[in-house]
C-alpha cells in the first residue's frame, strides 16, 4: 500500500504461487514436474514444506488446496492444507482446480479409445458430497476456467 518494497525470500528458480496476507505458498520450480511448495510466515520468516510436484494453488479463507502438476492431463492428488501448510488431506483424484463460493471444482479424466474426455466435479471442503457436474466432455467450456 505505501509503494515500500521488501525483500522476503531468496533464492534460486522460486515462483510464487499465491499470498493470503499472512502466508506466501512459493516454492522451486520444476518445470514440467510442478512446484515444490512451501508456505512462508510473513510475520516470523518460518517456512514449512508443504507438498511436491504442484501445478495449481487456490486459497480460500484459511484453506489452501492445491492440485499436482504431471504435464499430462490425468487424475493427481488434490491436497487441501490449513492456511499454514500443515494438516494435509487428499480430498480427491483429478485436476484444474477452481474454488467456487465454498465448493470445490475439478476435472476428473478418462482415457478410452476415441481420446480423452473430463468430466467436472464439485465437492466441499473436506472432500465430501462429491457431485458430477457434467457429464463427459472432450472440451471444458472456456467458462469453466474464467475466475
Amino acid at each position: 500500500a505505501s509503494g515500500k518494497k521488501t525483500k522476503i525470500i531468496k533464492g534460486v528458480q522460486y515462483t510464487v504461487c499465491a499470498c493470503n496476507g499472512r502466508y506466501l505458498y512459493y516454492g522451486i520450480n520444476r518445470e514440467a514436474d510442478g512446484v515444490d511448495l512451501y508456505a512462508l510466515n510473513l510475520k516470523t520468516g518460518k517456512k514449512k514444506f508443504m507438498t511436491d510436484g504442484v501445478g495449481t494453488v487456490c486459497v480460500a479463507g484459511k484453506k489452501v488446496v492445491t492440485d499436482t502438476n504431471s504435464g499430462d492431463a490425468d487424475n493427481y492428488p488434490i491436497n487441501i492444507f490449513k492456511q499454514n501448510g500443515t494438516g494435509k488431506k487428499l480430498i480427491a483424484m483429478g485436476d484444474g482446480i477452481k474454488i467456487r463460493g465454498n465448493r470445490i471444482h475439478y476435472l476428473v479424466t478418462k482415457y478410452d479409445k476415441n481420446g480423452i474426455k473430463q468430466k467436472i466435479y464439485s465437492c466441499d471442503f473436506n472432500g465430501k458430497h462429491k457431485k458430477a457436474l457434467t457429464g463427459w466432455l472432450k472440451t471444458i467450456p472456456e467458462s469453466y476456467w474464467k475466475e
